[in-house]
């Protein structure tokens, strides 16, 4: 911003912009209107890019597209999960050209360009093939707050190949990623998870959409958010332990995840009572 954006600006006119036909294969990213001027007073860039910060309001997207038209700007980038075709088509419409950022998954990539993006910004997405199929898709088992050392001591043993971690609320994670392409279904790993006082009753299986939000299959087939299930005459879908999955619920996801379900053990004097 400001003195800092005008010195970058700078250097790179002493240095670079001298050469012949580099003008044309530069596309100057501003992130504010006051970036822009601050770039543009040292030097007018024949094309701009807006970078939009991500979970934009409709509202603020009105006005950054009405400040692009004035200053011919000509590019947008946007955080992928917020690449709906919606957004998408509201950039086009105004005859924007529109970058996702940064994903590097190649599920989500083809779901980006089916809702009209035109670049993809990523870190090694590969148009090979062999690469592509390689990396598969990544699943997460989240077992809730436990005790994760026999996943620890498999791990070491090298008889999982995954990682251990945990979330941000202590949660226990496992995550590995699978070769899925050419199988017709998934075996669950055994659930190694424990959790003093309560039972292992199965996984949920949810998964987060290109808008944000997390969506969880539910007993009827269908992706649903959590607002959207009580609002259903449904429930989660609860897989058992080490069932085979339909492979067509993961091909088509980068990430999905497992979420252990527990039920808490009440003792047998409590049971008396509750009789």
């Amino acid at each position: 911003m400001g003195d800092e954006a005008r010195l970058m600006i700078q250097v790179i006119k002493d240095t670079v912009l001298d050469e012949p036909g580099v003008e044309d294969r530069v596309l100057m990213q501003v992130a504010s209107p006051e970036q822009y001027e601050a770039v543009d007073s040292v030097y007018h860039f024949k094309y701009y890019q807006y970078f939009i910060r991500r979970g934009t309001e409709p509202e603020v997207l009105s006005d950054i597209i009405t400040f692009c038209k004035e200053k011919g700007i000509i590019a947008v980038a946007l955080q992928f999960r917020d690449c709906t075709k919606e957004k998408v088509a509201m950039m086009k419409e105004a005859g924007l050209a529109v970058l996702a950022y940064s994903n590097d998954g190649r599920a989500i990539a083809d779901a980006l360009f089916e809702n009209g993006v035109d670049t993809l910004c990523t870190n090694f997405l590969s148009p090979a093939e062999d690469i592509i199929d390689s990396r598969g898709t990544e699943v997460l088992y989240n077992g809730g707050k436990s005790n994760a050392s026999k996943l620890e001591d498999l791990v070491a043993k090298k008889v999982l190949r995954g990682e251990i971690g945990y979330t941000k609320n202590s949660s226990v994670k496992y995550t590995e990623r699978f070769k899925l392409t050419g199988l017709d279904h998934f075996d669950l790993m055994a659930c190694l998870y424990e959790r003093e006082g309560y039972e292992f009753a199965g996984w949920n299986l949810r998964y987060k959409g290109l808008v944000n939000e997390w969506l969880w299959l539910c007993d009827d087939g269908e992706w649903r958010t959590p607002e959207a299930i009580n609002e259903c005459e449904t429930e989660r879908r609860l897989f058992a332990d080490m069932e085979s999955v339909d492979i067509d619920l993961l091909l088509k996801k980068d990430f999905v995840i497992f979420q252990a379900v527990w039920n808490k053990i009440v003792p047998k004097d409590e049971q008396n009572n509750t009789k």
